[in-house]
């Protein structure tokens, strides 16, 4: 059972569905044991999958939280998805999509739901893609992300269900849930007004009658029941809480609303009493009485305040809907920053950077390869975030021992896995000096089954007096890879160049290159450059390369080419009847000065002339100790 697998119980079980739960002996005696039973016998035959099926299984398994079949669960559903009939699963589908719109962009929705109406088969694999993109750890056997959906969805049918309001048939509560879970914090309460607060309202207007203002709000304030939902770094600027305002009124149902003021009658936003409108009282109340739930309510109150009693002074009821729109605006665009979905697992731990480099390659045998590097290069936010964590951890005394791994899923056409392979990675994590968390280098054929990789950087700490890792950050996505280099054995092919430095073939025992691979092409100055290149299809019976270079300065004002110094003819000669030459090669950078420049090479047949030129940029960069900062490349 994978690693994280614990972190998801643990949720479940929070989440208080363990009512749910059902014993070993339970699930004998349970009726869907049966349909269980048949459904896996139809996987293990492997023959014509069904959606239907692989959907039906993962809701059961879920509901009736058998923890011991989730990983089979999460297989059988993606072997419904490589179905192709349509027709057959129309129903099971159609409810799928109703079921992941609130999680998914509208024009990816928009996009399968034509797949759904055209009954175009490509809706399988379309499915399988979304659930692969958000599986945020690849290297576990089960989609945690997945699970994690239908488990949200069980628990809202059972949880949220003052009205039914969408396709889950729960009220407004229920979809948040869907998209975000469960929320930080939970506030509830019933906004009233008394002549207290009427009065402490009244104080800075002169013509504003708090007596006569009373009853009338006493009469159609909608006394509104209220539940509030924050959640702290859900925003994308992780700066402010989301809020969400549930609440029911008299004579209204209950349901998610943008702002306070969308819970005030009509009718005492245009009443005019005195200098001042029922709205505006009610207004001003409402955000007073909510001060201490979330800075939002506290701000807005300041906020409506000053425009009460400064900026809009004496335009009467004018002033109400003035302000009811400003701060409608203000909360759109707080709302605009909340992200689509996101899972409580992932908020759990923080975003591991993540880089990556494809390079087209091939070996000595003519076959094609990629070269793909991981690189986890230190952000702001990560090492604020990292830095805060050790902090607290530290406090606690649960200190321990960092892991990153790191690693590729290989894909069919159909984002079936074909394997995996995942290393743990040397990491500079406690040396904030050092730019590269951790590098690492895979090896991926070239074979025309592979159409895609998932690639994922897990960081694992093992605590002190624990027995497993605990997950605290990853990162994941996904590439489709670019076709291979050689097509068919006449056309002269060149690799993708690979450039580093630091030249030394003893480093080829731990790795693949026997150089530093710098990605991000900075050269320290005065290192000779490294490339790694590949030369297909040479012609005659005593094949040959002629290699010409030349390095051209970008820096402004300094456009000219160092052709004396660098304009260099290189001869290979490589053993006969071998078309193809993979090499090491040399540049001499000593006379640059820090900057920026374009190294261009050609490459030719020295048998029939055909060549084939490549161009790289690169930096020179003033720093000498470069080299103790290129990770594992």
């Amino acid at each position: 059972m994978s690693r994280l697998l614990p972190i998801l119980l643990f949720l479940v079980s929070f989440q208080h569905v363990q009512a749910q739960s059902l014993g070993e002996q339970d699930l004998f005696e349970n009726e869907n044991h049966a349909i269980l039973t048949e459904y896996e016998q139809r996987y293990q035959d492997g023959n014509d999958p069904e959606f239907t099926i692989g959907r039906e299984y993962l809701r059961i398994v879920v509901e009736d939280s058998i923890t011991q079949k989730i990983e089979l669960a999460s297989s059988i559903y993606y072997w419904g998805l490589n179905a192709n009939d349509i027709e057959r699963d129309a129903e099971a589908l159609e409810e799928e999509l109703q079921y992941i719109e609130a999680i998914m962009d509208e024009d990816r929705f928009e996009y399968l739901q034509t797949l759904f109406e055209q009954r175009d088969p490509q809706l399988f694999k379309e499915l399988k893609t979304f659930w692969i993109e958000y599986d945020f750890s690849p290297g576990t056997v089960f989609n945690e992300r997945l699970i994690e959906h239908v488990e949200r969805i069980n628990f809202a049918r059972k949880n949220y269900i003052e009205n039914n309001r969408n396709v889950y048939e729960t009220d407004d509560r229920g979809l948040t849930y869907v998209k975000f879970g469960q929320p930080d914090r939970v506030f509830e309460g019933t906004l009233d007004v008394d002549l207290l607060n009427v009065e402490q309202f009244c104080r800075a207007f002169d013509r504003c009658l708090s007596i006569e203002l009373f009853n009338f709000l006493f009469e159609i304030d909608p006394e509104p029941e209220y539940e509030i939902w924050v959640y702290r770094d859900l925003l994308n600027s992780r700066k402010k809480n989301a809020v969400f305002l549930f609440a029911k009124t008299m004579g209204h149902e209950f349901k998610r609303y943008q702002t306070i003021e969308e819970l005030i009658p009509a009718r005492a936003k245009s009443k005019e009493i005195g200098s001042v409108s029922g709205g505006m009282a009610l207004s001003w109340i409402y955000y007073r009485q909510l001060m201490g739930v979330d800075p939002y309510f506290s701000e807005t109150y300041a906020f409506v305040n000053e425009k009460f009693y400064r900026d809009n002074a004496g335009l009467g009821a004018q002033q109400g809907f003035l302000v009811e729109r400003e701060v409608a605006w203000n909360t759109r665009q707080l709302t605009n920053d909340i992200p689509r979905q996101e899972s409580t697992i992932e908020r759990m731990v923080y975003s591991v950077p993540l880089e990556y480099y494809v390079y087209r390659r091939f070996n000595e045998n003519g076959r094609n390869n990629y070269a793909v590097f991981l690189e986890s290069t230190r952000t702001q936010d990560f090492d604020e975030r990292f830095a805060f964590s050790e902090g607290v951890e530290s406090m606690l005394g649960r200190e321990g021992d960092y892991e990153l791994i790191q690693g590729v899923r290989l894909l069919d056409e159909n984002n079936d896995e074909l394997g995996q392979v995942r290393e743990i990675v040397p990491n500079n994590l406690q040396y904030e000096e050092e730019p590269v968390i951790g590098q690492s280098v895979f090896m991926v054929s070239g074979s025309s089954l592979i159409r895609s990789v998932q690639l994922f950087s897990e960081l694992w700490k093992q605590r002190v007096g624990e027995t497993d890792p605990a997950l605290i950050g990853l990162n994941r996505d996904i590439l489709d890879l670019p076709d291979p280099l050689i097509k068919d054995n006449t056309t002269l092919t060149v690799s993708d160049l690979i450039i580093g430095y630091g030249l030394d073939y003893e480093l080829l025992d731990d790795r693949p290159f026997p150089f530093y691979v710098k990605n991000n092409r900075q050269i320290p100055q005065g290192e000779v450059i490294a490339i790694n290149v590949g030369v297909a299809n040479l012609s005659g019976n005593n094949p040959g390369v002629r290699i010409e270079y030349s390095v051209q300065s970008r820096n402004r004002g300094l456009n000219r080419l160092f052709q004396n110094e660098f304009n260099t003819r290189i001869n290979f000669q490589i053993p006969t009847d071998s078309p193809i030459l993979v090499e090491n090669l040399e540049i001499e950078t000593e006379p640059l000065e820090p900057g920026n420049y374009v190294l261009t090479i050609t490459f030719t047949d020295s048998n029939n002339g055909e060549s084939v030129e490549k161009k790289l940029d690169f930096e020179v960069i003033d720093n000498p100790d470069n080299r103790l900062v290129t990770g594992d490349g």
